[in-house]
């Protein structure tokens, strides 16, 4: 985490953090003793973590017997401005990570945290029957169990989703993972996968799909850049710091082995339906059904970063380096489609080509670490699931160079995981990107 500067010292006010134990016993605020709070979100979670960590000098945590489930309130500000409004998250204590005690009269504790949601989910069992699309039948458990809202994608609203109308036998999972089970099986018409997950800013969960989020405009009108000279610079003004990359790092990335071994680029797969003693097969070209109608669409450009057949011709889509089989059932439901059933070969090959999307997006990550103030207006989540533009220059020395920008990393980024860094006397965000194309660096 980079150390604090005095410019942001006001930009934001933890207003709140207060234990409760039960409704019969006193709540105990705490937002005084403390040091940091971090808040994390994810594109696969349909709900938040955090880590906090004070100094306990009243015997909170023994006069409360602390043991884990109790209640955490956090509630934060921006005062950046008079528009913004204050951000409350409940979550509960999902354990005592550590407990140093440092002098006579004071011990530091750090509580790991989990949202309500996540934690209310646990206590429930489902074991029952749904019909409907994905999308209404992940609306009724959040309404069921969490009186939650989702708001989604467009596409997910019309007839796109028709054809994956299905009646299921939930199998003793809990609320949360019955929603991400059912969302494992949702896909746009085009093949494209939903997300479930939480925000920091907003109460609904957000049921959105990949195309959506993909061709969205930036959330940021000026692309950030990483500029060594600008990060020290205290005689640029405020905004010009705010939108400076301090710190980026990528790790694990442009795996294509292990993607062809995933046989997401060129295999064979075979669906057998047992009931009907019939075999659906189809070859997969990664190049033919997902990169050619990406780039027909204008989704990605010339600049894309997913990989391309032409470039390397040893790895090839149609070169078959898999061949997979499933099996499935047809008719098990009177007039349904149950779980893993389609009607036909085409909607067999919507749901590869929904895994080969999600994992080629993921083969190209970046993490970067930017002051957090533009995202907490309290108004709308500009965080995850978002676009942002970022710039980088080339690590070159000359100046004879048709850009200054660096081509591989510059571009527009989809927010997949956000971290939000608090302190009394700061606030950063790490944001996990994945590239979508070069934006306006071409």
């Amino acid at each position: 985490m980079p150390s604090a500067n005095n410019e942001f010292s006001d930009s934001v006010s933890i207003q709140s953090v207060v234990i409760e134990v039960s409704s019969s016993i006193s709540k105990v605020e705490i937002s005084s003793t403390v040091t940091d709070i971090d808040i994390y979100e994810h594109i696969d979670k349909p709900y938040l973590t955090a880590v906090l960590g004070f100094v306990d000098i009243e015997d909170v945590v023994g006069s409360l017997d602390i043991t884990g489930g109790e209640k955490i309130h956090i509630t934060l500000k921006s005062v950046r401005t008079n528009t913004t409004v204050p951000v409350s998250k409940t979550f509960h204590i999902d354990k005592v990570m550590t407990a140093d005690k440092g002098t006579d009269i004071a011990e530091f504790f750090v509580l790991h945290l989990i949202e309500d949601i996540g934690y209310t989910a646990v206590l429930h069992n489902v074991n029952r029957a749904y019909s409907g699309k994905p999308k209404d039948i992940i609306s009724n458990i959040s309404k069921e169990y969490f009186d939650k809202s989702i708001n989604t994608s467009v596409d997910a609203n019309n007839k796109a989703q028709d054809h994956q109308k299905m009646k299921v036998i939930v199998p003793n999972l809990n609320p949360v993972e019955t929603m991400c089970w059912i969302k494992n099986r949702a896909s746009t018409g085009d093949g494209f996968p939903y997300y479930l997950f939480s925000t920091l800013v907003g109460e609904d969960l957000q049921f959105r799909d990949l195309k959506d989020m993909m061709t969205q405009t930036p959330v940021n009108e000026t692309p950030w850049v990483f500029s060594e000279s600008g990060k020290g610079n205290e005689d640029q003004p405020d905004t010009a710091r705010e939108r400076t990359i301090i710190k980026q790092q990528t790790k694990d990335t442009d795996n294509l082995f292990k993607l062809i071994q995933q046989g997401l680029i060129g295999s064979k797969y075979n669906f057998i339906d047992v009931t009907k003693n019939e075999v659906y097969s189809f070859d997969f070209d990664l190049d033919e059904l997902v990169i050619k109608p990406l780039k027909k669409e204008k989704i990605i450009n010339k600049g894309t970063p997913l990989f391309d057949n032409n470039r390397l011709e040893d790895t090839s889509g149609d070169i078959t380096s898999r061949t997979l089989t499933q099996l499935s059932a047809a008719s098990v439901f009177s007039g349904d489609k149950s779980y893993m059933e389609s009607e036909e070969i085409a909607q067999y090959k919507l749901d590869i080509i929904n895994r080969a999307m999600v994992n080629m997006l993921l083969k190209n990550k970046l993490d970067v670490i930017i002051d957090g103030i533009e995202f907490l207006d309290g108004k709308s989540n500009t965080s995850i699931g978002n676009t942002v533009s970022i710039q980088f220059l080339r690590n070159t020395r000359t100046d004879d160079k048709k850009t200054k920008f660096d081509r591989k990393k510059s571009g527009d980024f989809l927010i997949v995981a956000c971290k939000h860094s608090f302190t009394p006397r700061s606030y950063y965000l790490t944001l996990s990107g994945v590239k979508l194309s070069n934006g306006e660096v071409l």
